[in-house]
């Protein structure tokens, strides 16, 4: 037995499916090596076949398309043509509007989505500005902004926060960029200057709920402020490591905050032990995948053909692309163009 490991081991496959990053290409090898070095006690053991594994975790591309009714052969090359009782599926998605058809760990399922029943809450395994991680945590920085954003316009409510504070000079800085995950050195490193600089950094949705602010945030010591109404919370018990403003209230960010300073300390400390336990490098993928084989072991749902089309159906259904859906509306479009023609007739 290992000295990381637990008595009772499961074991578990990790697959990455054909559709991936150049980032993600080395990624099950990178967990493999994280996890044997990470120093927690794992209830689980990694090996390379399918056929020897209790538990397969499909690792799916950031980019892997809406799951449809013809993705259940996909998956069922990982499960086979029928259920087997020793043999169960979860994933770790990244997607950033995911359906969550399949029982898993999630970055960005929406809050109408989230199942406590078949879905953790997670951040991104990787945090795309490689030097956050690099930095002493406990060298003290000169609090300069109550509140501060550097971010791209990629959701209207952004749109919102940079005319409402872009302007301001004084007690917060929030800025435009024009960038994606395309920054130079000294661009990296001025982000991570400004996060230290501030008490809270707002964390604003863009394409999904999730934002890798949230973990760069943490990481770095200081409080993220969601701006996110469908973001839902990690998957831990502690709830103190973070403020949320409704995306209605953009306008009172400065308010909001001013009230939050008197226990300003209360919140960075739970920051800095949420993020030390459960997600600092070291250990967030062993964390993952302990909380990944607990879950499974509680599940009750079985993942065979039946479920999975139930799933998929119902996902579909749901968001009207039914092909019975999608005829109807263009009926319905079709007479309402017809009444709306024949009442200007009339007129």
């Amino acid at each position: 037995m290992t000295p990381n490991s637990c008595e009772e081991l499961t074991t578990i496959v990790i697959i990455q499916p054909e559709v991936i990053d150049p980032w993600e290409s080395e990624e099950r090898s990178r967990i493999k090596s994280l996890v044997s070095h990470g120093g927690v006690c794992n209830n689980f053991r990694i090996v390379d076949d399918t056929d020897d594994a209790e538990l397969i975790v499909l690792l799916e591309s950031a980019h892997y398309p809406n799951k449809t009714l013809a993705d259940v052969d996909y998956y069922d090359r990982y499960l086979g043509s029928e259920y087997y009782d020793h043999r169960k599926l979860v994933v770790i998605n990244y997607e950033d509007s995911p359906t969550g058809i399949l029982p898993g760990l999630y970055t960005s399922l929406s809050r109408s989505r989230f199942d406590n029943a078949l879905h953790l809450s997670w951040p991104h395994m990787r945090i795309p500005n490689e030097l956050v991680e690099k930095q002493e945590r406990e060298k003290k920085h000169e609090d300069t902004f109550l509140f501060s954003f550097s971010g791209s316009c990629s959701h209207p409510m952004r749109r919102r926060l940079f005319d409402k504070y872009g302007a301001r000079v004084g007690e917060c800085r929030v800025r435009e960029v024009d960038k994606w995950y395309n920054h130079d050195l000294c661009e990296k490193e001025s982000y991570i200057d400004e996060i230290k600089r501030s008490l809270f950094v707002l964390c604003p949705r863009g394409y999904a709920p999730y934002s890798h602010r949230i973990i760069e945030t943490m990481a770095l010591g200081r409080v993220p402020v969601i701006i996110a109404d469908d973001w839902v919370p990690f998957s831990v018990q502690e709830s103190g490591y973070y403020v949320q403003i409704k995306e209605a209230d953009i306008g009172r960010i400065d308010e909001v905050l001013r009230k939050h300073v008197a226990s300003y300390e209360a919140l960075q400390t739970c920051v800095k032990f949420v993020y030390g336990t459960y997600f600092a490098p070291e250990k967030r993928y062993a964390t993952a995948l302990n909380r990944l084989v607990s879950f499974s072991t509680m599940s009750q749902h079985h993942l065979n053909r039946a479920f999975l089309k139930k799933r998929l159906y119902n996902e579909r259904k749901r968001d009207g692309l039914l092909f019975r859906q999608q005829i109807a509306r263009k009926i319905k479009d079709r007479l309402l163009r017809v009444a709306c023609n024949a009442a200007l007739r009339r007129s």
